[in-house]
């Protein structure tokens, strides 16, 4: 194959890849390609790794002094470590939610009385946890 060739069939696979329907072009390598590790995200707050966190309270109501809706939040954090931490308001919790990210991969699925359970080793090799591996319920994951 010519340089010409070669430069016309890279050009006409970069026009289908530019129409292409994404949804249908997952399922076809879901299909028939062999799937590659499945990365997640974790989040780090304060050296420690955030391995799931639940709300404690969520109420919206209208203040009848000024008319203005308000809302209560709180929310509680479960570190690797399994230190808790308790935040108030949203601004909190996307604070230590989004400060610092690590990259993690699962290593296996089991099943328990409580639900899936997902291994995942750190891959991050910036991180201070590089190669630590981590019990996570796979309900945090989704």
């Amino acid at each position: 194959m010519n340089r010409v060739e070669l430069s016309k069939l890279i050009d006409e696979v970069e026009r289908l890849k530019a129409v292409a329907d994404k949804g249908r072009l997952s399922k076809y390598d879901a299909r028939f390609f062999k799937k590659g590790p499945n990365l997640f995200t974790l989040s780090v707050y304060n050296g420690k790794i955030i391995v799931g966190w639940k709300t404690l309270k969520d109420i919206s109501y209208k203040d009848p002094g000024s008319g203005r809706l308000v809302e209560e939040q709180n929310y509680e954090f479960t570190f690797h470590d399994g230190n808790t931490l308790t935040v108030r308001g949203y601004e909190q919790f996307t604070d230590v939610r989004f400060t610092e990210r690590v990259q993690v991969e699962e290593v296996s699925r089991a099943q328990d009385e409580e639900g899936t359970i997902i291994n995942v080793k750190i891959v991050d090799p910036d991180s201070q946890f590089y190669g630590q591996e981590l019990k996570l319920d796979a309900r945090f994951l989704n």
